[in-house]
């Protein structure tokens, strides 16, 4: 069976060079039914009669546009990324042959795609371009509008949707791959700049300086462009597209993922950081210097309750420290298999130390680590979304490659540079988080990376750091290492979940998992008019859990995967409301 999502890249194309970005966007969102197709490279490219095909930034051919219409206009659905005005004349568009400069994009209050969203602007860092559809027979239906800043509408849009024919077309004028990349990972302009006013080597988060506009940082605004995409995928299917829940079972919401930086801690601080974590159920990947003063035998036990290790290395030396930076990650690598006997999956630089854009990312991958915990939202953007989201996601670089490795946002967390304020201020601090938690457990179902040095901890922040944690565990958040954050993001990216039929009272589908096996949740679609019924995993009956997503309602069923390459078969069963 075909996949029913085929999105079309154009390998030899510069414009392209964010288009496969979308499949990680779809990935990311639970949905990974998909295929990628080079327009390049295959003879072939419209095969299998897909569902809805999604055709990224590309300049087109009159024989491969009229090859693309025909499917529409014999019912398919087309999503298309920042179309030319050669495409969208055709079409009945009018072009003004202008564009909206590092444009932001307000989703529409009232369309199905989008009213599920926040109802605020957010940045999209490229330009829209600008068309009217004044000659569009019937019109259309607007699902986003185009701003010039979080404040002025533009009036044109961003997002639009019409017939064609029998089938549907999308139109987006701007690139959402290209969005997302450059809200995660800063401005490339910025690479191996001090931008913050702080000493010694550059970090990640100088890449953010006046980058991000901070009104807009309380919002996951690379998410959000992800939850777009996907809503309007699933909308405009004819067939139901089911997609991996975030988490690993329905009650859970939005997670904690820790970390804690050793920073030459003594064990006695190691000791009440730890036991703080254990007393709220959670486990920490705790990050240790070269020359740790933590007893290899606690490591030994601390493993064995549940927690993890990498190593936090630092580049103060006196060798240049782009160079230092390198050397040092492969030694420490090295010296922390032989001591410990693992090779280390996640890792965090001391002080978020970072090299060019993302140089030191082909090192992490050559040394075995698959997720790099180096981004922290610092500045005006404590306690809010610096990368634009604190889910995990692949590096691509400002060429277009992405690497097999994830990054993953900080954004609570104690620091020297915050002492007084989480010594002086703790309620009011601990107020915003309680309205971060809030939003992600009700609105965007957002993790929100967590840190504590064990120092910090001990000595001034432990009624802030132990505070977050008691109010995570009031909202049923729990605090999960960040290798078990990983192992459940590689189990989501690898599983591979497929419709297998669908009635208006009935859809099943099989999930397949990847190399890790373990829970996951199968969130099937409901169709419009219903509400779940009976669910099984197996033929065995289950409870279904009923819960909107960003807008379209979903019936949340839990499976657990006990192997590698496991298959298991969920059925959802509907009826009128």
């Amino acid at each position: 069976m075909a996949s029913p999502i085929l999105i079309l890249v154009r390998s030899q194309q510069p414009e392209n060079m964010f288009g496969r970005y979308t499949g990680e966007m779809l990935k990311l969102e639970g949905i990974n039914d998909f295929e990628i197709v080079d327009m390049d490279t295959t003879e072939d490219w419209l095969a299998g009669n897909p569902a809805v095909v999604i055709l990224t930034r590309a300049r087109m051919r009159i024989r491969e546009q009229d090859q693309l219409f025909s499917y529409v206009k014999d019912g398919g659905r087309l999503i298309v990324f920042r179309p030319s005005y050669r495409f969208a004349d055709p079409l009945g568009l009018n072009s003004r042959y202008s564009t909206t400069l590092k444009a932001y994009l307000l989703p529409d209050a009232d369309h199905p795609v989008s009213r599920g969203l926040p109802q605020e602007p957010i940045q999209c860092h490229w330009p829209t371009e600008r068309f009217g559809f004044g000659r569009l027979a019937g019109g259309a239906e607007i699902i986003a509008h185009d701003y010039a800043d979080a404040n002025s509408p533009t009036g044109y849009p961003a997002i639009i949707k019409f017939a064609l024919g029998q089938g549907q077309i999308a139109l987006c004028f701007y690139d959402p791959p290209a969005t997302v990349a450059r809200i995660r990972f800063g401005n490339p302009e910025l690479a191996s700049l001090s931008t913050r006013g702080v000493r010694f080597y550059p970090r990640a988060q100088d890449l953010f300086t006046g980058h991000i506009d901070l009104s807009r940082a309380y919002l996951p605004q690379a998410d959000l462009h992800c939850n777009l995409l996907s809503n309007l995928v699933s909308y405009l299917s004819p067939e139901p597209i089911p997609r991996l829940w975030y988490y690993r079972v329905p009650e859970e919401r939005s997670a904690l993922p820790m970390r804690s930086d050793d920073d030459w801690s003594t064990p006695e601080q190691f000791e009440a950081l730890r036991t703080a974590v254990e007393q709220r159920n959670g486990h920490c990947t705790f990050y240790l210097v070269h020359d740790t003063k933590l007893p290899d035998r606690k490591v030994k036990e601390w493993l064995e309750r549940g927690h993890n290790f990498g190593y936090h290395s630092n580049p103060h030396t006196d060798e240049e420290p782009y160079f230092a930076m390198h050397d040092i990650l492969r030694r420490d690598a090295a010296d922390f298999e032989k001591r410990y006997g693992y090779t280390a999956r996640t890792t965090q630089t001391h002080s978020g130390s970072w090299c060019g854009y993302m140089d030191l990312v082909p090192v992490f991958y050559d040394i075995g680590v698959r997720m790099a915990v180096v981004y922290t939202s610092l500045t005006g953007a404590y306690g809010k979304y610096m990368c634009g989201s604190s889910r995990p996601m692949k590096f691509i670089n400002e060429f277009g490659r992405i690497m097999d490795v994830y990054q993953q946002a900080t954004v609570i967390y104690d620091d020297a540079s915050i002492r007084d304020m989480l010594t002086y201020e703790v309620d009011t601090e601990l107020e915003k988080v309680a309205k971060t938690l809030d939003d992600a457990v009700n609105l965007t179902y957002s993790p929100i990376g967590f840190q504590s040095h064990p120092v910090s901890f001990f000595t001034y922040s432990s009624a802030y750091i132990g505070g977050c944690m008691d109010l995570a565990q009031e909202r049923g958040v729990p605090v999960l290492s960040m290798d078990e954050w990983l192992e459940l993001t590689k189990r989501r990216y690898e599983a591979r979940l497929k419709l297998v039929s669908a009635t208006d009272e009935t859809v099943e589908c099989e999930l397949t998992a990847g190399s890790t096996a373990g829970a996951l949740t199968v969130s099937v679609p409901i169709p419009e008019g219903k509400q779940p019924g009976t669910a099984s995993v197996d033929g065995k009956p289950v409870e279904a859990t009923q819960r909107a997503i960003l807008g379209p309602e979903y019936a949340l069923v839990p499976v657990e995967l006990s192997s590698p390459g496991e298959s298991k078969r969920v059925r959802v069963e509907f009826f009128g409301k």
